[in-house]
């Protein structure tokens, strides 16, 4: 209930989502705007819980989201969200140093669902344009392509949704090289080298924006991802 609460509070403050763009235009959702977009921001801090499940895994990701709100930010001279960005990410750099390599800290329940909730905050904070939107949405498909693809998979099998599991992508990772450290830098390297590359490109920062193709193209990089570790022989929980 309480993040149901917050999405409205936010949405009403800063508005919802009104446009989700590809390769040759923009879906408009008209009506179903409020709607679609409280389902984004619930799905948006559960899924930032579910992947919070190896050392500093949330917090990289979270560092790079930073990243490109603050340059988006910057770019536009919003000053506001370009220190709510900064002020966000020192925030998860100092709780980093506790939690990876080593985790001495956790985030829990609490922490991940802030980090989900203020993720959406800082997306609609600068208005919803079609390539501002595309730029954040890259740097959250990592999450949300594991997060999503893996509740289908387990809904398709008849799996108890609500019961624990280790089938996302980074849990498979982490079993086959046997580290959270490999997992977190493999993911940060992601991030950094592949979709901060294409956010900035749907944002037009490199010149004319491209914002479908590049949102296309990071979830189609993800999901391949995701199917291509889906080995038979891990398809079913090891430890069902």
């Amino acid at each position: 209930m309480a993040h149901a609460a917050s999405a409205v509070l936010v949405m009403v403050l800063l508005g919802p989502v009104a446009t989700l763009p590809y390769p040759s235009g923009e879906l408009a959702f008209g009506p179903f705007a409020w709607i679609i977009t409280f389902l984004f921001a619930i799905w948006l801090v559960n899924l930032t819980n579910f992947m919070d499940g190896i050392n500093g895994i949330s917090g990289v990701h979270a560092l790079a989201f930073c990243l490109v709100t603050l340059i988006l930010a910057l770019s536009a001279e919003d000053h506001s969200t370009a220190t709510a960005s900064v002020v966000l990410g020192a925030a998860v750099g100092g709780f980093l140093v506790w939690n990876f390599p080593v985790g001495k800290i956790f985030m829990g329940d609490a922490g991940s669902g802030f980090l989900g909730m203020a993720a959406l905050i800082l997306m609609l904070a600068r208005g919803w344009s079609a390539s501002e939107g595309s730029a954040v949405l890259i740097l959250l498909a990592p999450f949300i392509t594991d997060a999503t693809l893996t509740l289908v998979l387990r809904l398709a099998e008849g799996e108890a949704v609500m019961q624990a599991h280790r089938r996302h992508l980074y849990q498979r990772l982490s079993r086959i090289w046997g580290s959270h450290v490999k997992v977190t830098v493999c993911f940060a390297a992601v991030e950094l080298l592949v979709m901060l590359p294409l956010a900035l490109w749907a944002s037009g920062f490199f010149g004319h924006p491209a914002s479908g193709t590049a949102l296309l193209l990071a979830y189609a990089l993800c999901a391949g991802t995701w199917l291509l570790t889906l080995r038979p022989t891990q398809r079913k929980d090891p430890a069902r």
